[in-house]
């Protein structure tokens, strides 16, 4: 059986009865990236969510969620709590509401990672990762406030600690979206890394070149539904669905229009 088994997932807000997200399926292995894209509003984020317990109550999940066989639709809010940061790691598209602002950024990330590694050790592991994010003056990042960093630093400091809680899946929502060109290929080299160590990454992201450069699989959504899943190059050389070939269609003639201009 697939590591990551999603199949029916439907996402009601009780309070309208409104569908979110309809009949949503995908499957992960080991050590795969699916690559998720659609656009604004189109469930991308409440299905990722719906993989960790985190959208609010009155949205209720139906379907099912397996992760390594394991039933998680359903999970009470202290099983979700046993799962997050141990199975699943999630990187958020904005830093600033991830992180307590009457907190130091360090004491986080300790605090994070304390149950397999000592405080000093979980130190050493964060100063490590930050400077892997190129994150100048670690210690000064590690000893700083969330409203002390920019929203790009925030961004890279939620990678570090994906990174650094070494989940089997990490869960990446527009990761890039705060980032320069250059950091944006550092961190995707290292999501592209995660392969070597069978962990598996979900990307969230409207840049179709980095879901192209990363992902084995992708999921299409529009409007709150899956309306094609396929391998990647599969999906790019030939995607099926009139929506899949529309993105497609969009973003190369985004590029010619650069070229020319450019020219």
């Amino acid at each position: 059986m697939s590591f990551l088994v999603v199949e029916h997932v439907s996402i009601t807000d009780r309070r309208s009865q409104n569908i979110l997200v309809k009949d949503v399926s995908f499957v992960l292995e080991l050590g795969e990236v699916l690559g998720i894209i659609g656009e604004s509003g189109s469930g991308k984020s409440l299905t990722c969510k719906a993989l960790l317990g985190l959208n609010p109550n009155y949205l209720v999940t139906a379907g099912s969620i397996q992760l390594d066989k394991e039933e998680l639709v359903g999970k009470s809010e202290g099983a979700w709590q046993a799962i997050r940061g141990r199975s699943i790691a999630m990187v958020f598209q904005d830093g600033m509401n991830a992180f307590n602002p009457m907190v130091r950024i360090g004491a986080q990330m300790v605090e994070s990672l304390h149950e397999r590694l000592s405080a000093l050790e979980a130190k050493k592991t964060t100063l490590m990762w930050f400077e892997k994010m190129g994150l100048c003056e670690p210690e000064r990042v590690f000893n700083a406030y969330p409203h002390a960093l920019s929203g790009g630093m925030l961004q890279r400091v939620m990678i570090a600690l994906a990174l650094a809680q070494e989940t089997r899946l990490i869960i990446a929502d527009e990761p890039t979206s705060a980032l320069d060109v250059i950091h944006q290929r550092a961190i995707m080299d290292l999501f592209a890394s995660l392969k070597d160590n069978k962990r598996s990454l979900m990307i969230v992201s409207h840049d179709l070149a980095i879901v192209a450069s990363l992902a084995d699989k992708v999921l299409v959504m529009k409007e709150g539904e899956g309306v094609e899943f396929a391998s990647a190059p599969t999906l790019f050389r030939a995607p099926k669905h009139a929506y899949s070939r529309y993105l497609l269609q969009t973003r190369k003639a985004l590029i010619q229009r650069y070229e020319a201009c450019v020219r």
